[in-house]
């Protein structure tokens, strides 16, 4: 009697505790999507330009981008004193960086073409995620910095890893947990996202801070 009370105990803790870990990706996902201001808004961007101030090496500058439904980007801005031009067209890129010494157009690596996957998303890499190739694992509840949230792993088309961590009462990203570029080389990265305000009817971060190595950028 004892092992069937015991059995019995150990099932329903088992089914309470998978119903509490077990929140449907998807789920998260379309709340997520949602709290952005919804698919149905989204399907109707085609483009959208971003300007504002971005910071680096402790100086601020003009930033000026612009995105494509499809994954293309281009931007102008700053890092240090030095002006600089960065192109993608959804495959491949290139950059005019006089920072390390290239004043002419170079063609960008395996890495930084990773990167700039991450740029070129409209808004969230969650949307439209599996019609690009991705694929979604719910992790699990974490807290944050002190923040309840449900963190998320992608894996993008191209190999390439990111964790996620969506406020539980927002559902909007707190942080992610990817790899940027140094030097054209790989390099663990950190980025934040607050200040978020609405554009038309969509919630977006107007303000985003991410840190890398021993660089730390503000846009």
């Amino acid at each position: 009697m004892k092992l069937i009370k015991i059995t019995l105990l150990y099932i329903t803790s088992f089914i309470i505790s998978f119903a509490a870990y077990g929140q449907n990706a998807e789920d998260i996902i379309a709340k997520h999507i949602k709290a952005h201001g919804g698919e149905k808004k989204w399907d109707e961007v085609k483009s959208m330009q971003l300007k504002g101030k971005f910071t680096s090496f402790s100086e601020e500058h003009d930033f000026f981008a612009v995105k494509t439904n499809d994954g293309k980007y281009y931007s102008d801005l700053n890092i240090g004193h030095h002006k600089v031009k960065e192109a993608f067209n959804g495959k491949t890129g290139w950059t005019i960086d006089p920072w390390h010494d290239f004043t002419y157009p170079r063609k960008l690596n395996k890495n930084e073409n990773i990167v700039f996957t991450q740029k070129s998303d409209l808004f969230t890499p969650f949307y439209n995620y599996k019609e690009k190739g991705s694929t979604v694992e719910y992790i699990g509840e974490k807290k944050v910095d002190g923040i309840d949230t449900y963190a998320l792993k992608i894996v993008r088309k191209n190999g390439s890893e990111e964790t996620w961590y969506l406020n539980k009462e927002t559902y909007l990203e707190y942080k992610c947990e990817s790899y940027w570029v140094d030097f054209a080389m790989p390099s663990a990265c950190e980025t934040f996202f607050d200040d978020f305000r609405k554009v038309n009817g969509m919630t977006v971060p107007f303000y985003i801070e991410r840190m890398f190595g021993q660089r730390n950028r503000m846009l």
